[in-house]
C-alpha cells in the first residue's frame, strides 16, 4: 500500500467518525428537546470537556 493510500484511508476513517453522531449527541438533543435549550447547551458544553 502506498503512503498516499494509507493516509487517505486514515483520513477517511476519521472523517466518518467525526460525521457520525455519537451517544453524547443523543443526550444533548434529548435534554434540549425535553428540558430546555439552556439545559441542552449546558449539557453540550460539559460533554465537550
Amino acid at each position: 500500500m502506498s503512503p498516499l493510500a494509507a493516509i487517505t484511508a486514515i483520513l477517511s476513517a476519521l472523517l466518518i467518525g467525526a460525521m457520525s453522531p455519537g451517544p453524547s449527541f443523543v443526550i444533548v438533543a434529548r435534554n434540549a428537546i425535553g428540558l430546555s435549550r439552556r439545559d441542552g447547551l449546558a449539557t453540550g458544553l460539559s460533554a465537550w470537556e
